[in-house]
């Protein structure tokens, strides 16, 4: 299992993430690390599937494998938009960069 250290913790606003997901949309490079912990922080909660969040945007650390998976769950959740699918598309696309 790969591990994605990202080191210091760097929240982006919101708009600055969805910036970034919009331009992932049309160049599929990776998102930056702290766009990256921006929408894990939207996901995080202390429920098991929310800590792999959490992980990353608290600590800079997790399992990129888990995260991958993390965000898989979330897309299944048929109440989200499709700014909110993109934005968890792009933070899988970040994970599977490290596996």
């Amino acid at each position: 299992m790969a591990q994605i250290t990202i080191g210091r913790v760097q929240l982006l606003s919101g708009p600055q993430a969805e910036q970034e997901v919009r331009a992932w949309q049309t160049s599929l490079e990776r998102i930056s690390p702290q766009a990256a912990a921006t929408i894990a922080a939207w996901f995080q909660s202390p429920a098991p599937i929310g800590r792999v969040f959490a992980s990353l945007s608290s600590a800079g650390e997790v399992d990129a494998e888990e995260l991958a998976e993390a965000c898989d769950y979330e897309m299944r959740d048929t109440g989200y938009n499709n700014a909110t699918r993109l934005a968890l598309a792009a933070l899988k696309q970040f994970a599977q960069s490290y596996q």
